[in-house]
């Protein structure tokens, strides 16, 4: 439902109160034929509804709704019960939101760990490193595959270092490059130093364009999402890290500052 809706449970949402309707059919959202109100009482059969919302401080969780499929108002009684378990649901929701959150800390802290001491053991080599840091980035953030990108040395193009993930199809370690003039987020990220992050790909201006890099990648790779986060070594662009999902799905804010 829309919470902008005026059915039950919308207003409980919206509202963090208690909604109870004695008989949904006694009302004017079903005696105006509102589509909603009309199909759960003639096609469901709802006839009493009871709305609890779940609230932790002032904020609306979710609800509990119940139903009586004949007309019966819920005791004083009843509410107060639902009202009791609608409290516990929160208590619930909170301590599998803390324990995720642990799990997810628990699971950066051991990547950063492994990404320490890979850095330890390889002074000369740094593809072991590339390839940690690519593989633990992809998997904490639910990508599909990963990319390093190093600016050349005359800072005219960026050039793919590293890949984890996916094989690709048109992109190859060491040989693709993205010319550092062009409007690809490959070039923003490094040239302008700033994360760059595309909720869908296919819904840009270049995609629309035809331009071929980024048709490429959309309809030869399937890239749909990107994220790309710049690295810096004295003041400078270096390169960035680059993270791909092949379905339209933004990262969160706080998988962007892992990457960070």
């Amino acid at each position: 439902w829309s919470m902008d809706s005026p059915t039950a449970v919308s207003t409980c949402l919206r509202e963090g109160r208690v909604v109870h309707i004695h008989d949904l059919a006694d009302t004017d959202l079903y005696r105006s034929g509102d589509p909603i109100r009309v199909h759960v009482v003639d096609a469901e059969g709802m006839r009493t509804l009871l709305a609890v919302p779940l609230l932790r401080g002032k904020t609306t969780e979710s609800c509990i709704s119940i139903y009586r499929r004949e007309v019966r108002p819920f005791t004083a009684d009843e509410i107060t019960l639902v009202e009791t378990f609608a409290a516990q649901a929160v208590i619930a929701i909170e301590n599998v939101r803390q324990f995720r959150e642990l799990q997810t800390r628990l699971q950066r802290e051991k990547a950063s760990a492994e990404i320490l001491e890979i850095i330890s053991q390889s002074r000369d080599d740094e593809k072991p490193v590339f390839d940690v840091i690519l593989r633990k980035s992809a998997d904490l953030c639910g990508a599909s595959m990963a990319n390093l990108e190093l600016i050349s040395e005359d800072r005219s193009h960026a050039v793919m270092a590293a890949h984890w993930g996916d094989t690709l199809r048109h992109h190859v370690v060491g040989a693709t490059a993205w010319s550092m003039e062009s409007e690809l987020a490959q070039a923003l990220y490094i040239h302008e130093g700033r994360v760059v992050h595309v909720r869908d790909l296919a819904d840009t201006d270049l995609y629309r364009s035809g331009d071929p890099n980024r048709v490429a990648d959309v309809d030869g790779e399937g890239i749909r999402t990107f994220l790309g986060v710049p690295l810096f070594s004295g003041g400078k662009t270096i390169g960035c890290i680059a993270l791909y999902r092949r379905e339209v799905n933004p990262f969160g804010a706080d998988q962007i500052a892992l990457i960070e």
